[in-house]
């Protein structure tokens, strides 16, 4: 699991990779990349579901309300 954010380093994209788990990271990669929930369990060999719960842990965690918040932050943070 991730560290909690107040043992991240202060830069944005740094604190992406330390608060998120290793999964959410994987995630966020597969949603910046385009692919749809469906794509994403297939390719991680997880439940819909189970990406679903990635999402919403990841937008919390970043305080984000969307996918499209999400792939914006990547692109505007330059984590990928």
């Amino acid at each position: 699991m991730g560290r909690t954010p107040a043992s991240c380093p202060a830069s944005s994209a740094n604190r992406f990779a330390c608060v998120l788990s290793k999964r959410e990271w994987q995630v966020a990669r597969l949603v910046a990349q385009g692919k749809r929930n469906h794509e994403i369990a297939d390719e991680m060999i997880l439940s819909v579901l189970t990406v679903e719960t990635h999402l919403k842990h990841i937008y919390a965690k970043l305080n984000l309300r969307s996918r499209t918040e999400l792939v914006a932050w990547i692109l505007e943070n330059h984590v990928l």
